[in-house]
Order: C-alpha cells, then structure tokens, then sequence
C-alpha cells in the first residue's frame, strides 16, 4: 500500500501534514540506518560511531512520538470519536510491542563494529522496520482521516518551554518533504517558532552532514521517507 499525500485533496495542509511528515521522517532514518548497517565494515569504527550517534537521535525521536500520541492524541481522538477505541487500542499496543524491540536493537547498536553486533543490529532492524511499517500503515488509515478535517490553526497553544523543541521536530521532519508543503505546514505556526526553525535547520543539516553525509534533496509529497537522494 503506498504512503498517502501529506496534503489534503483540495491542496490544504491539516494536522494530518504534520502527523504524516513525522511517518515521513520515522520511514527515511530507520532506511538509513538500515542501509548503514548493511555497508559498515568491521574496522571501521568512525561508520560505527555515525551510526550510533543516528539511532540514538531515531530512538529518541520515535519515543518523543509514541509518547505524544499516547498522552495527547490518542486520549482526544478516543474523547471525541468513540468508533476509534479499537484502532487506537491497537495502535497503542503497537507501541508497547516495539519498545522492547528498540532496547534490543540498543544493546546490539551499542556493541558497533563488532561483527557478531552488526548482524544481530541488522537482524533486530528489520523486524522493527517490519513492526513499524505495519504500524504507521494501520494508523494512516484510521486516524488519519479523522485528522485532515482538523485544520492547522486548531492547534493547542505550544508551552513556550516547549518551542525549542518543537522547532527541532519541524527541522527534522522537513528534510526529504517538498519545500511548498513544508511552508503550507508551518504557515499557522507563531513567529517565534518559524525563527527557532530557520536556526535548528542549520544545526541539524551539520548533524546530517556528521553522520549520513548530508542531508536529503527529495522534494516528498507523501509520507513514504523515501528516495533518499
């Protein structure tokens, strides 16, 4: 099944573009590391070290989104649509299935270049992959088209303790996704936060440049992650 657009059918973003450019973001660094080791070498120990300082920053992202949806989304989803109890029920164990997943893979990550290491990460790398795809499809399709009617400037009010980070998840989930959706996405958003984007943009295209070699040029109008040019 292919990933859907990030856009609505009329050219709108809604808070499905921002939840489906996360999918996107999730989709594009676990292909990364997936690829990274399958190509690391045995010695070569400064690969190693990229790779792990990308799946500590993928892990802690894709906690940071389990969480949010569990405290946040799914509780205000489940208030004010009863026929999603099951799905959301489903994708919150979902959850729970890949947290042990991700621990695992941790210890694995954690031992690079080991050969031993490298085999088990990529082993315990694509059963996650094959979790999350199932995942990320399953709430494609129930939540998000509950959420396309829900328009940008529906958003709650950030804390403004918050901002920071908020303006680092847009940084991240903007590379690979075509700039005029990007803008679309943001364009409800506070000044303040629109200028602690343009600064974590930089500090996160020196992050890619450290550890995959740069930063992506697709120009994405789906939540596929992918190709990676």
């Amino acid at each position: 099944m292919s990933a859907p657009a990030l856009l609505n059918t009329d050219g709108t973003a809604s808070m499905a573009t921002l939840l489906m450019m996360s999918h996107h973001g999730l989709r594009r660094d676990a292909a990364r590391l997936t690829t990274g080791l399958r190509a690391v070498r045995d010695d070569d120990r400064a690969r190693a070290a990229a790779l792990k300082e990308g799946w500590e920053g993928f892990k802690l992202v894709l906690h940071g989104h389990h969480e949010a949806e569990d405290q946040r989304l799914f509780p205000s989803l489940r208030s004010q649509h009863a026929d999603l109890g099951a799905a959301i029920d489903s994708l919150a164990a979902d959850h729970r299935t890949i947290d042990p997943v991700l621990e695992r893979l941790h210890v694995s990550m954690s031992e690079l270049p080991a050969p031993l290491a490298r085999d088990a990460a990529l082993a315990i790398m694509n059963d996650l992959n094959a979790l999350l795809d199932r995942h990320l499809a399953s709430e494609e399709a129930s939540v998000i088209p509950i959420l396309r009617k829900v328009p940008l400037q529906a958003m709650p009010p950030m804390p403004e303790g918050e901002l920071a980070m908020m303006s680092e998840g847009l940084a991240w989930s903007a590379e690979g996704v075509a700039p005029d959706i990007f803008a679309l996405a943001t364009a409800a958003m506070p000044e303040l936060v629109l200028a602690k984007v343009s600064a974590a943009k930089v500090a996160y295209a020196a992050k890619c440049e450290r550890i995959w070699g740069g930063v992506s040029n697709a120009t994405s109008r789906t939540a596929d992650g992918a190709p990676l040019t």
